[in-house]
């Protein structure tokens, strides 16, 4: 367990692990003060949907259903339909969670290897295992997203808008890249300098 914590925060720092990064750093701006729950959103979404992925029990997503799930994640964070900020922003985490799970394509060290190995016959097991690999790789961008949580209104207030601003451009960048099909090429590289 410990080893495969280790091998997630490492791979953490690698490029390949940009491409749950940028989605979650996005969540965590557009979410605004309630950085934590779009992050908690993303992150049970993402643990969920990546080990269905993985232990191949579930089909893949289209392009345009990820780009479709990036959009209205970015659409729900813009526009809140109800007021509680908290709920809407895990919604649009929870989305966005899901088609970075489907995007993600891992640096593989040895023991996550060989749990990816084993994934498919696993069952619960693995999925613990699995989580425990993510929340390695997930550490950076989960400290950002409290540490924008716990900074004081006096610091954020202002700030607010271009969070979201950023925030909700970003995912709407990678909603419109996924949807013309520059993904592969894009993940491709960042695999290629993870090595």
């Amino acid at each position: 367990m410990i080893r495969l914590l280790l091998e997630g925060f490492s791979s953490a720092l690698l490029p390949c692990s940009l491409t749950l990064a940028v989605p979650a750093l996005a969540v965590a701006l557009a979410s605004r003060t309630e950085s934590t729950s779009g992050l908690i959103g993303f992150a049970t979404s993402l643990v969920g949907f990546s080990w269905l992925r993985f232990s191949d029990r579930s089909e893949t997503l289209s392009a345009m259903t990820i780009a479709g799930l990036l959009a209205a994640g970015a659409v729900i964070l813009v526009m809140p339909v109800i007021r509680r900020l908290d709920v809407v922003s895990a919604l649009g985490g929870l989305l966005v969670g899901i088609a970075a799970a489907e995007l993600w394509e891992p640096c593989v060290g040895a023991a996550f290897g060989g749990l990816l190995d084993d994934l498919p016959s696993s069952g619960g097991g693995g999925m613990a295992l699995f989580a425990i690999y993510l929340v390695g790789v997930m550490a950076p961008m989960i400290a950002i997203g409290v540490g924008l949580h716990l900074l004081p209104d006096v610091i954020t207030l202002p700030l607010r808008p271009v969070m979201l601003v950023v925030g909700v451009a970003t995912l709407a960048v990678l909603s419109f890249t996924v949807a013309i099909g520059q993904q592969d090429q894009i993940l491709g590289r960042l695999t290629q300098l993870s090595t």
